[in-house]
């Protein structure tokens, strides 16, 4: 019964969450300020697929494409220090580094593209790979989000709020 309950709650979870981001995303209001807060949102409702189907017990394997899916929970950090940096300074939206902090996302789905692609083909260090990459809790998945988390404080540590004056929510 629980589990019936989960993927239920994952299911609405992904189509709320997809309605709500396509609602932030289309909208002409601050959308260089609402960019990051749509794509937060649009992450977590992809992560919601895999999630969906993580819990579903009907489900006995997963379908590689679904994998894919699991990459997308490195889009929702960046996204939110993003968004945060952005309605509270007045400078330009996306800075000269800033594309740095989609360094776990790009490595992880690519890596796991990859696997998707060799699924079809027999090789070896592909097989290695995607053993590593489809278990739901791999150390690559881990060590990739602690290494990030570990960065993003030391960002927001480094933040510093007194530069900005002013009401910053005007």
């Amino acid at each position: 019964m629980i589990d019936i309950l989960l993927s239920l709650f994952f299911f609405i979870a992904t189509i709320a969450g997809f309605a709500t981001a396509l609602m932030v995303l289309l909208s002409r209001k601050n959308y260089s300020k609402s960019f990051f807060l749509g794509v937060f949102l649009l992450s977590l409702a992809v992560v919601s697929i895999y999630n969906f189907y993580l819990s579903a017990n009907i489900f006995k394997t997963f379908p590689d494409l679904i994998t894919i899916t699991k990459a997308f929970i490195f889009l929702t950090a960046p996204c939110s220090f993003l968004y945060v940096r952005n309605i509270l300074s007045f400078k330009k939206s996306f800075r000269k580094y800033d594309w740095l902090h989609f360094m776990p996302f790009i490595v992880y789905f690519g890596l796991t593209v990859i696997v998707y692609i060799g699924s079809f083909t027999n090789i070896k260090a592909i097989d290695y790979l995607a053993n590593i990459i489809k278990n739901p809790f791999s150390i690559l998945t881990l060590t990739l989000w602690l290494c990030y988390v570990f960065f993003q404080t030391m960002l927001i540590l480094n933040y510093d709020l007194k530069k900005f004056k002013g009401n910053q929510f005007q």
